[in-house]
């Protein structure tokens, strides 16, 4: 973190870390208002953005998760970001929806142009799980995501935030499920994008707390 510099008054990071065999690294950019940090499984500590690094990046096992802050203008501005993000991250349905409950949730599902997808709220937020290139929607995956959004706080946010998770359904769609979870606070976004796990990004997105809190 202390090579984000000139360092933004709303930077946040995680008070834990996710697990490593060995040791974790990290790239580090602040550009344009972006402050962003790649940890990185690696065999020894290694100083941030060394080429090390780069080299054990080219490996997406390695991949421990990516967090950033967005620094804009104004909460409104802020808002409009997260409205982006949603158009981005979400798979928009491509068909009729169908009322479906799962648990205690009331959801729904739908055909997208990546696959079949569930979609709910989470209080002001949005979930999604999109099933890629799969036959059904993926049930175990948002099981999972649902018994975890209702044991666990999702970060403060003052204008909601969305969760997206794709899971492959087929070969051609990859090996790993992956995540991204963004939310506003105030006239910052905070982003998490992780892989490996429907519930990588979200245990990330939970540790973020004030860096100037811990510096």
């Amino acid at each position: 973190m202390a090579a984000l510099q000139p360092p933004a008054a709303g930077l946040e990071a995680p008070d834990t870390l996710p697990h490593a065999a060995a040791a974790i690294s990290a790239e580090a950019s602040g550009l344009g208002g972006t402050y962003s940090v790649t940890l990185i499984a690696t065999s020894l500590p290694e100083p941030v953005n060394s080429p090390e690094i780069a080299a054990a990046a080219a490996n997406p096992a390695s991949d421990l998760g990516t967090f950033s802050t967005i620094v804009t203008t104004s909460t409104a501005t802020a808002a409009r970001y997260l409205r982006e993000s949603s158009d981005e991250d979400l798979s928009v349905c491509a068909g009729t929806a169908a009322a479906m409950r799962i648990a205690a949730e009331v959801a729904s599902t739908c055909p997208t142009a990546l696959g079949p997808a569930v979609n709910w709220q989470a209080g002001a937020w949005r979930a999604q799980v999109d099933h890629l290139g799969g036959a059904g929607p993926a049930l175990r995956a948002t099981k999972l995501v649902m018994a975890w959004l209702a044991t666990h706080a999702l970060p403060a946010s003052t204008a909601g935030g969305l969760v997206a998770i794709s899971v492959p359904g087929t070969r051609a769609a990859g090996a790993a499920v992956t995540a991204v979870v963004v939310w506003a606070h105030g006239s910052d976004i905070y982003q998490v994008r992780a892989a490996g796990s429907a519930l990588s990004a979200l245990s990330l997105a939970v540790a973020m707390a004030p860096w100037a809190r811990r510096s």
